[in-house]
């Protein structure tokens, strides 16, 4: 198991002593200003990252009302790939903040059109090895079995509306699509299973 520490520079400035210890990191396109060029890849940490996952950033995107385009996410992607260690594919995330009622319609087309981005990436050379797919909370089943299909690696993104009962029952509803009856991954899947926190 490999864990990844996601949560920008809050380390640097509150914890610097805890830096040489950090060996894996997740960080966002969104916030890539001072993330993967400035500091993780030109010598700014004690220590170089062993592990890096790109995350698109969508959520955050989304949440203020900004845009990742994705032609501009695959060619980053591509720029640093031998330095990443995984990929997040971009999520389209449904309706707008803040909206209470999100369509079945709606969620249906966000989850259709996060595969259609998965599948330009793959189809752009980001190899299917590093690139990790979303499952989300109140998408219809069959998104995360076509990605336990497809893919090695795969994230599980509970609701932040949910309450905490609710995401365990939801992540619960996912082991028999991602485990044998000992509750270890298929054997056809590799399954790496990330809780996408958001």
């Amino acid at each position: 198991m490999i864990i990844f520490y996601a949560r920008g520079g809050c380390l640097e400035k509150f914890h610097p002593r805890l830096l040489p210890l950090l060996r894996n990191g997740l960080i966002s396109y969104h916030f890539r200003s001072n993330s993967l060029e400035e500091y993780y890849l030109k010598g700014g940490r004690p220590e170089p990252m062993e592990n890096l996952i790109l995350d698109s950033g969508a959520f955050s995107a989304w949440n203020n009302d900004a845009q990742i385009d994705l032609n501009e996410y695959i060619a980053y992607c591509l720029k640093y790939l031998d330095a990443i260690t995984y990929v997040v594919n971009l999520d389209v995330i449904p309706a707008r903040p803040g909206q209470k009622k999100i369509s079945a319609e709606e969620i249906e087309r966000s989850a259709s059109e996060g595969w259609n981005n998965a599948e330009k990436m793959l189809r752009a050379g980001i190899p299917k090895s590093k690139l990790i797919h979303v499952f989300h909370q109140g998408e219809d089943l069959k998104w995360l079995q076509r990605m336990v299909d497809k893919f090695e690696y795969i994230g599980l993104s509970p609701a932040n509306d949910r309450t905490t009962q609710e995401k365990k029952t939801w992540l619960d509803s996912c082991m028999p699509y991602v485990t044998d009856e000992k509750g270890y991954p298929l054997s056809n899947f590799m399954g790496s299973l990330l809780q996408h926190i958001r």
